[in-house]
């Protein structure tokens, strides 16, 4: 499923900004909705693009962008543009052609390029250019200290604050907690500010005093971690106690102040004091019933005026829960993070091995592409109307989103719905907007625009068009977060039970109006949706919707991912990529070299099923977040040696990554690892060395294989035959 490809715009926004579930619409909302495919698209407004797409190109205009009179579209490449009147492609209205549109169109990058980028008029800047602050919270408990947690955070921050873009612009600071907590002033020797009050926190000294600027005190920024690292292994009767998430933000808020910045929070335990602490409450007893979400639910309402104050202050919060103890109360962290359009980490049973993939993640936050002062908004055509937005943003008004701080990572499901019955053949566009200031303090409005067709249910070449133009990636990332939004009043139960109806429906639709020259008995899917069962029953086994004992942590944690997560990305964690790697030298393609297109070969991949891997067999699995590398028992003595130079198996107990040797293989091995990084998006994903006889590799490995049976979730070929069977016993009883 996966390919490189190159995208040059033409009219269109490229696909790595805006996806439709199907650039086909039926004629009214019934049909749609009797369908299976819903009308929506995922939008990623920062997704980063290869250097050989199509870049965004920036206008700059003294009058501002040209904007439609009465629905305020941009004007765009499906404007009518005459001598002297122009027809706005949203809602039709008639506005005068401005003089420079009709005599230099070509000038005019907004008329020809599906995304671009006007420079803001003064007008709609409002607030002060903020700086990017970063603010790092870190647990310095017995528990945290225990496991190395802050020295492994502050190592982490030495080493990639140098790397954090417009130096010149970006600032950190250091917050350290347990019972009380303390900030540090950017200087040397080490200069500590303790708080005391956590019933009502505050920090004495303004942010600007406690923030080390990186392009003048980086020296001053590594003395200050290494001195407090020295401390911190000295400690010698460390707390037992947590100060709670909602009096740590809240000290941050103040502390913060009208610049807004980013909170990186890493906690270790449960928050059981200070202003809204947290109590146990992870009653097991009510896992997979119809109770379990009680524990979904925030302890304190205030968490979400907390987090819709931090949002209005430009303020993002991220939560790294490294969990030492069992249970962190996720869902009460749940809303600052959501609402301020944060990331949301989970490591259960935080050990040091999870340090790297702790810094790896900390690295993405500080080095990616940010967005500040978001403000969004999603405009169609006539007929149709915007019915919701999915995703991590605050709700502004009855049409926007706004959201702190939005990095390269988040995207959006735009959820439509018809007003009127459509008109066959006629074209009805969607375009979104995105007013926001970038890292270097420019204000500028994004523009994003596609465009889809009606088309009748009447015609069965109409509605195998549409489902021949769905594209079943993006359908699957909109179905799982219209799921993901039922959790707080659902059962997880009835949810897996909608999300299997509507893909019943969907087969049965097509199987009733455009597929009934099929034979007795067999399954017919749509074009190009074969996969979508596939897809369904390996999100089933994710762990928002896992019908396995999964503690409410881990729950919310993976809603807070799928949420936000892009459609490579959620097509990835689901369906993870499985590479071959013991016959490289068999493989046509000689993975690891270079083709006449200038990028490198990967090995033929392998379905993510128990049943399809050897024990003689070497396999790279892929799932967007980490690179596991997983090494039978009874692979070729020499293939050990000239990848991994070992002898034998049980050799491999000492290595904890491939080493670099001077052997071909081991070349090859190294370079397809390195490409399958750089194809992947967003984050640099660690390799997890797995020699496949150990518990915790097995331990690690099941979930990755999807098509395989769990205790609680049917096989891929399972779920496959009972779907044809409830689908045979819906046509004989219609």
């Amino acid at each position: 499923m996966y390919s490189e490809y190159q995208v040059q715009e033409e009219r269109l926004s490229s696909p790595r900004w805006l996806r439709l579930t199907s650039h086909s619409a039926l004629l009214d909302a019934s049909s749609q909705r009797e369908s299976g495919i819903p009308l929506a698209c995922v939008w990623q407004p920062l997704a980063e693009l290869p250097e050989t797409d199509s870049q965004v190109p920036l206008i700059i205009s003294k009058k501002g962008p040209v904007r439609c009179s009465r629905c305020f579209a941009y004007a765009n490449p499906f404007f009518i543009i005459n001598d002297r009147q122009m027809t706005c492609n949203l809602c039709n209205q008639a506005l005068q052609t401005p003089a420079e549109f009709f005599s230099e169109r070509e000038l005019h990058k907004e008329l020809t390029s599906g995304t671009c980028d006007f420079k803001a008029p003064d007008d709609y800047c409002t607030k002060p250019a903020p700086l990017n602050v970063f603010l790092l919270c870190i647990d310095v408990s017995a528990g945290a200290l225990a496991v190395g947690l802050p020295q492994s955070v502050l190592t982490s921050l030495k080493v990639c604050a140098a790397h954090i873009p417009h130096p010149e612009r970006s600032r950190v600071a250091i917050m350290t907690y347990a019972d009380t907590f303390s900030v540090y002033r950017p200087v040397l020797p080490l200069y500590e500010v303790v708080s005391r009050d956590t019933d009502e926190p505050f920090l004495c000294d303004p942010m600007e005093t406690l923030t080390f600027a990186l392009d003048t005190q980086m020296d001053v920024l590594v003395g200050c971690c290494d001195a407090l690292i020295e401390r911190l292994n000295a400690a010698s009767k460390p707390s037992n106690e947590l100060i709670s998430p909602g009096a740590l933000i809240t000290a941050a808020k103040e502390a913060l102040g009208l610049n807004g910045g980013r909170v990186l929070l890493f906690a270790s335990g449960l928050g059981t004091l200070g202003l809204l602490s947290l109590k146990q409450r992870d009653e097991t007893k009510l896992y997979n019933t119809d109770r379990e979400r009680e524990l979904f639910v925030p302890q304190h309402d205030a968490l979400y005026e907390l987090g819709r104050d931090c949002s209005g202050l430009g303020i993002t919060v991220d939560y790294y829960g490294c969990a030492v103890q069992a249970y962190l109360d996720v869902a009460s962290v749940y809303p600052l993070v959501s609402i301020t359009g944060g990331d949301l980490h989970l490591f259960s049973r935080y050990a040091g091995q999870d340090a790297e993939k702790l810094h790896f993640a900390l690295v993405r936050t500080l080095t990616r592409q940010q967005a500040f002062q978001v403000q969004m908004r999603v405009r169609v055509s006539s007929g149709l109307t915007v019915d919701s937005y999915i995703g991590h943003y605050h709700r502004k008004g009855a049409t926007d989103m706004e959201v702190s701080i939005l990095d390269a990572d988040k995207s959006f499901a735009i959820c439509l719905k018809h007003e009127e019955r459509l008109k066959e053949g006629a074209s009805y566009y969607i375009q979104a907007a995105m007013l926001y200031t970038n890292i270097q303090g420019e204000r500028l409005i994004r523009v994003f625009n596609t465009v889809l067709r009606a088309s009748s249910q009447v015609c069965k070449s109409h509605l195998a068009s549409l489902y021949s133009l769905t594209d079943v990636q993006t359908l699957h990332n909109v179905l799982f977060k219209q799921s993901i939004m039922k959790l707080l009043d659902e059962s997880v139960k009835t949810i897996r039970d909608q999300w299997h109806s509507a893909v019943m429906a969907c087969l049965l639709y097509y199987r009733q109006t455009a597929g009934s020259g099929a034979r007795a008995g067999q399954m017919v899917f749509p074009e190009g949706m074969g996969i979508l069962p596939l897809l369904t029953i390996a999100t089933m086994k994710q762990a928002a919707f896992s019908l396995s004992r999964v503690g409410p942590d881990l729950r919310m944690a993976c809603v807070a991912k799928l949420k936000g997560l892009s459609v490579t990305g959620s097509f990835l964690l689901c369906y993870p990529r499985v590479y071959s790697l013991h016959d490289l030298e068999l493989q046509e393609q000689q993975p690891g070299s270079v083709g006449a297109d200038g990028l490198l070969h990967l090995p033929n991949l392998v379905p993510a099923a128990g049943t399809k891997l050897l024990k003689a067999g070497v396999y790279l699995v892929d799932n967007g977040q980490a690179l596991y590398l997983i090494i039978g028992p009874e692979v070729a003595e020499s293939f050990l040696n000239q990848c991994f130079g070992v002898a034998q198996f049980e050799d491999l107990a000492v290595l904890s990554t491939v080493p670099e040797l001077e052997s071909e293989l081991n070349q090859r091995l190294l370079a397809i690892i390195e490409e399958v990084r750089r194809r992947s998006p967003g984050l640099y994903q660690p390799l997890i060395f797995l020699p496949d006889s150990s518990p915790t590799a097995l331990q690690q490995v099941r979930p990755l294989l999807v098509e395989d049976a769990t205790p609680s979730e049917l096989s891929y070929a399972d779920y496959l035959m009972s779907l044809n069977r409830a689908l045979l016993s819906k046509l004989e009883n219609s």
